[in-house]
């Protein structure tokens, strides 16, 4: 029986990341074949039996997914399972267009008027929907009205969890990930002068790319206003992204709400198990995989009252090492996790 893992893992997003380590240590051993989505061309799929099993990875801008996704519900296949990053939605927007304004009326009829009932159509085809949290599955339910949904830990290596928890030596802080409005970095580059302020010799390390044309206009902004003890990285490799946590220990993360989908963040994981201190909000489903004072801090989004914080905690290095050490202890349970274990019955 054929089984075959679709999803583009050329380009640098967290999905394309999360789909690497999920293909290797969860389908791969199950004889899974990875696709491209551009691979599942008409002329493949009429070569395929009935029976064989497939597993797309869907999300925000997934488009190439997206269209293989839906030859496959077109085509007849039943034994669909889809992973969704950004739930409610299989992808948003749904349709993709080049000019920025149709680009944003599509996504209010995605929001408003639900596709016209397509998402959700082609939902109820497929045989299993994963999502990485309890909250996104609640909002599928909710939104779709189908009860096929599985929450599924997003996956971690456990090779990648680092071993040896914070010393007294790193003071850096880090934001990271793809940089945007939504993202919270001008608020953290604020917060970010007032610890200076205080303590000179931190460097806040800004890791990522833009995220579209409002996202480049708002980071040159920001490069353009925020340049004492900043320094602009742009995308890193693993390596060297490593590096600069080493030399680091605290991850400033503060998201804002996201107004139409609740995804899980990558980047929350990335911190952790690497045994460093997340700062961030309880939004989207954050709250489920950080405990407050416990293995990372939420900001109040009051910059005297974070910045309090920030200074006690500093000059903690008892308190330091053990919100470090529970850190690890969290993204080793979840590397932990068997995710093989959803695919045995299929096998």
């Amino acid at each position: 029986m054929a089984k075959y893992y679709v999803c583009d893992t050329g380009t640098n997003s967290g999905i394309a990341r999360y789909s690497e380590r999920f293909f290797k240590m969860g389908l791969e051993p199950e004889g899974y074949v990875h696709l491209h989505p551009d691979e599942v061309t008409d002329a493949f799929l009429g070569a395929q039996s009935g029976n064989s099993i497939w597993h797309v990875e869907l999300g925000a801008l997934q488009h190439r997914e997206r269209i293989a996704f839906t030859k496959l519900i077109h085509a007849g296949f039943q034994n669909i399972d889809v992973t969704l990053h950004d739930p409610p939605f299989l992808t948003f927007p749904w349709y993709h267009f080049n000019n920025l304004f149709i680009d944003r009326l599509s996504r209010g009829v995605d929001w408003y008027l639900g596709t016209f009932g397509l998402q959700t159509k082609y939902l109820k085809r497929v045989r299993r929907v994963f999502v990485l949290s309890e909250k996104g599955a609640t909002e599928i339910r909710k939104r779709h009205a189908i009860s096929n949904v599985q929450t599924i830990p997003l996956c971690i290596d456990p090779a990648s969890v680092w071993s040896r928890p914070l010393g007294c030596s790193e003071r850096d802080i880090i934001f990271f990930g793809f940089i945007g409005p939504s993202k919270g970095l001008d608020w953290a580059l604020d917060l970010h002068c007032a610890i200076r302020a205080k303590v000179p010799d931190v460097t806040m390390h800004v890791i990522g790319q833009a995220a579209g044309p409002r996202g480049t206009k708002f980071l040159d902004g920001l490069k353009q206003r925020y340049q004492d003890g900043v320094l602009y990285h742009g995308y890193l490799q693993e390596g060297e992204l490593d590096n600069v946590f080493k030399k680091s220990a605290h991850v400033f993360l503060p998201f804002k709400p996201y107004p139409y989908y609740c995804p899980t963040s990558a980047s929350v994981l990335d911190s952790l198990r690497r045994g460093r201190i997340v700062w961030t909000t309880d939004v989207n489903s954050v709250g489920e995989t950080i405990s407050p004072n416990v293995n990372g801090m939420f900001f109040s989004g009051d910059t005297q009252r974070d910045l309090d914080k920030f200074l006690s905690l500093q000059m903690d290095s008892k308190a330091r090492r053990a919100i470090s050490e529970a850190a690890l202890e969290t993204a080793s349970g979840i590397a932990l996790h068997d995710y093989r274990q959803y695919f045995d019955e299929i096998s």
